[in-house]
């Protein structure tokens, strides 16, 4: 706490400094929002000054593997799109969701290099977004709707030492709102497409408020039907943003970002399910009673009040008091489990928690206890400004809070084993008394500040410095309760406790220091960037971390200070010495090379809190933070009808972190805990280009984007060396071709190629190769008359080949990708 005064402090005292001093030069923040950015575009493509064209631009004088996604790009999106798919395209970066629009959270995933999506760094207007887990994470798709942004700037390779945070452990991915203008300019927009996808979005430029103070808000809402299943998606997002030119010197910005949002989930499919019963196989909403199929107790004479009674007398000996055999022999549980069955009303293998429905029809758990929410507001506070002509400072203060619930069911038989442990240790609950209802809660808050020096010291050299501080605490309580009759019904009884899984706080306070020091030689053509950054991590875990507290440590230390507070964990990561260095050469004016070494620390933490969550908690042995290297070397062309990017790379990331389970002999106990398993290492090469030829009158254009990929696991555990990571592909395509009709009909075809990946550790399961086809139309009124200048019609179609294959993946089955998939979306600016 104290280490955060101390930025406030400063940046308070900096800041008025600047308020009341008297000779200021122009702004020269050179952070990568700046206009004056070392991080050049390309121009967007062009023709007659209509926009044909937005894709993701090289970039061009940056050391490192770079790429910008334009606004354009953003806005050329289907409605809705998440944040987190726009990066799909992006050279290194490999992408697969459950939905079109990548709505659904679980259902996203995200490879960079050797990198998973915990393993990647975000900042929004510099605002670091900590951890990624959608348990009391911070995911950036929840903070940006993207038509308030202005670009997100990915660094495949590394970050550089000014981006802060304890998660990335190379890649970084910066995003930044665009600013309000100066007039007065609404915009509206209205989408809907398949399976009653419906958004509007709106927001109002408020124009110059008073000298120099600008602002916008908007507002925007999705309801969406799943396009399997019978989950939907509602989406309610707000932002705010103010800007203020205080004077020539000093510009203040303020943002508020509001996000509120319910879903369900799609089901998880089995390869086997999936080859069997298709892409469509899911939750369902209603399920007929299969003929001789024993589910009322009535129509078995069945005596559910003594079943009850002799099982709560004695569980171990009465664990079958609730079940009785089907006409298949199989126990099927009177309180809400029945077997699936195809329409022929054969079983299918799968049991599933049900119960009835007023109508007496089978209403399947599955879908109506599968519930997400999250409610998350994040406020942030920028300035900038000089202290000299030649010296620069850049503060910035953030909150956030954030709150939500998950839901989902659980079986009476795979749950009362927890029961018997948790009461023999002590603990008062009920025990199951059929299916049961599963919540977790989540709560949290996090605030932090940086501070950033530049220091113009003459026309070759430029110096850095900045100091971050972070604490997040994030609080988890996850409880099985007992349902009103045992029944698959939403109708939970929160006064009867079937057993405990987890009741924690985590807190984590972080501090990032960094040197940065850039040199231009040789009339420009040569840069050089050399920096480094010490990192500073410290946890503290306090309650019940698992289920295993409860049933394994609870027994082991019977104690009164740990039956009633849990466990305490302390670990604490640091390294002071993470070096980075880089360098361009022009060789011409439009060929440059580039290359660049950086080494990164993240904290295991950023993987999850079950890093903590296991293990003996009073001699809990903390793991090694994983570390990596990352060495990029490429070049880049900017010719008049052609521009690309070639990065080569080798990642060497030590430590991976894995859950590993023991038995416990003498104490006859199994238990489980974290432990680094061995290394990861990739190499190959990305490749971007934009062409643009001339004999089409300036009216094609022709985007690709090519990953060739090899990484592998290093180490001897699971007798996996050598074997491919998980979900990686060895090459990944997207090829986009754009094309100006006219100078209101515009139209764009992109196919993206994902190869065939690993589903597990020993290769032994693929996910076979697809490819997809997308689209869009998009037909301007300016044409009709100055009235409608700002008016445009687009329609968006996903999937156009109705390709079916798995999207994200797991070691035993994944989740498809969407069929095809159509939105339209009417857009006006004024």
């Amino acid at each position: 706490m104290s280490r955060l005064l101390v930025c406030q402090l400063g940046c308070v005292l900096l800041s008025a400094s600047a308020l009341l001093a008297q000779d200021y030069s122009d702004p020269a923040y050179t952070g990568s929002d700046s206009d004056d950015s070392d991080l050049e575009t390309l121009d967007t493509f062009t023709a007659s000054g209509r926009v044909t064209e937005p894709y993701q631009a090289v970039g061009f004088d940056s050391v490192r593997a770079s790429t910008t996604v334009t606004r354009d790009a953003l806005l050329s999106a289907p409605p809705g799109i998440s944040g987190l798919k726009m990066l799909e395209g992006i050279p290194g970066v490999v992408m697969s969701n459950s939905d079109a629009n990548g709505l659904y959270e679980f259902g996203n995933q995200l490879l960079v290099r050797a990198f998973g999506f915990e393993q990647l760094g975000f900042t929004l207007d510099g605002i670091p977004m900590g951890r990624t887990q959608a348990f009391g994470g911070s995911p950036i798709y929840r903070y940006v709707d993207n038509e308030n942004l202005k670009e997100v700037v990915a660094n495949q390779g590394s970050g550089d030492v000014t981006v802060p945070g304890y998660v990335s452990l190379g890649p970084s991915f910066e995003y930044f709102t665009a600013d309000p203008t100066e007039d007065f300019e609404p915009h509206l927009e209205a989408s809907y497409g398949s399976n009653d996808y419906t958004r509007v979005f709106a927001k109002v430029n408020v124009g110059e408020i008073a000298p120099g103070l600008t602002g916008y808000y908007s507002i925007s809402s999705i309801q969406a039907n799943y396009w399997r299943g019978p989950n939907e998606n509602d989406r309610i997002h707000m932002e705010g943003k103010i800007r203020w030119e205080a004077t020539e010197k000093i510009t203040m910005s303020a943002l508020y970002v509001y996000n509120d949002f319910e879903d369900g989930d799609y089901r998880f499919l089995g390869l086997s399910d999936y080859e069997t019963y298709g892409r469509y196989f899911d939750y369902a909403p209603y399920m007929p009673v299969a003929p001789g199929l024993t589910m009322s107790t009535d129509e078995v004479g069945y005596d559910y009040a003594a079943a009850r009674a002799a099982y709560n007398a004695d569980p171990q000996a009465n664990l079958g008091a609730f079940f009785v055999a089907t006409p298949d022999g199989i126990p099927d549980n009177l309180q809400g489990r029945m077997l699936e069955r195809d329409a022929d009303g054969n079983p299918t293998g799968d049991i599933v928690s049900t119960g009835r429905d007023e109508n007496g029809f089978v209403v399947t758990d599955e879908y109506r206890g599968h519930i997400n929410a999250r409610t998350d507001d994040l406020f942030g506070y920028n300035i900038d400004f000089d202290l000299s002509e030649a010296i620069n400072l850049h503060s910035t203060l953030y909150y956030e809070d954030k709150m939500g619930d998950g839901v989902s069911y659980d079986d009476f038989a795979g749950e009362v084993e927890h029961y018997i442990r948790q009461t023999e240790n002590g603990f008062d609950i009920d025990g199951p008394q059929g299916v049961l209802w599963g919540l977790t809660h989540l709560e949290g808050e996090r605030y932090g500040g940086r501070l950033d020096l530049t220091w113009d010291v003459n026309e070759m050299n430029t110096f850095q410095a900045g100091v971050w501080y972070e604490n997040d605490e994030f609080y988890r309580n996850t409880t099985r309760y007992n349902i009103r009759d045992g029944l698959a019904q939403p109708e939970p009884l929160f006064d009867s406790i079937a057993f405990l899984r987890k009741d924690f706080t985590q807190t984590t306070d972080s501090m990032q220091l960094y040197l940065k020091d850039t040199l231009k030689l040789l009339e420009d053509r040569l840069t050089i960037e050399a920096g480094v950054k010490a990192l500073d991590v410290d946890v503290e875990v306090d309650g019940f971390r698992s289920v295993e507290d409860y049933d394994v440590w609870a027994r082991r230390y019977d104690d009164a200070d740990f039956l009633a507070n849990g466990a305490h964990i302390d670990a604490s990561w640091d390294d002071y010495f993470l070096p980075s260095v880089g360098a361009t050469y022009n060789l011409t004016e439009t060929v440059q090379v580039f290359a660049s070494y950086a080494k990164s620390m993240s904290s295991p933490t950023a993987e999850g809190e079950d890093v903590l969550s296991y293990g003996d908690p009073r001699n809990f042995d903390v793991p090694d933070a994983p570390t990596s290297n990352n060495y990029d070397i490429g070049f880049r062309t900017n010719f008049n009808e052609f521009s690309s990017s070639v990065a080569f790379y080798y990642v060497d990331f030590a430590d991976k972190l894995e859950n590993v389970g023991y038995f416990d002999a003498e104490q006859n106990e199994t238990f489980n805990q974290y432990e680094t398993v061995g290394a990861v290492t990739a190499y190959g090469v990305e490749i971007a280009s934009t062409y643009v030829p001339r004999w089409a009158g300036d009216d094609l254009a022709l985007t690709t984007s090519l990953l060739i990929n090899e990484a592998e696991y290093e180490g001897d555990y699971g007798g996996r060396d050598g074997k491919t990571v998980v979900g990686t592909p060895e090459w990944n395509l997207t090829a986009t071709a754009t094309y100006s009709f006219s100078q209101s009909v515009i139209g764009s075809v992109t196919a993206t190629h994902m190869g065939e990946r690993p589903m597990d550790q020993d290769n032994s399961l693929y996910a076979e190769a697809y490819t997809t086809v997308d689209a869009y139309l998009e037909f301007r009124f300016d044409m009709l008359g100055e009235a409608y200048e700002g008016f445009s019609l687009r329609v968006n179609g996903t999937n156009l080949t109705d390709e079916d294959a798995l999207g994200n993946i797991f070691s035993s089955g994944g989740r498809p990708i969407q069929d095809r998939a159509y939105s339209v979306t009417l857009r006006a600016i004024f």
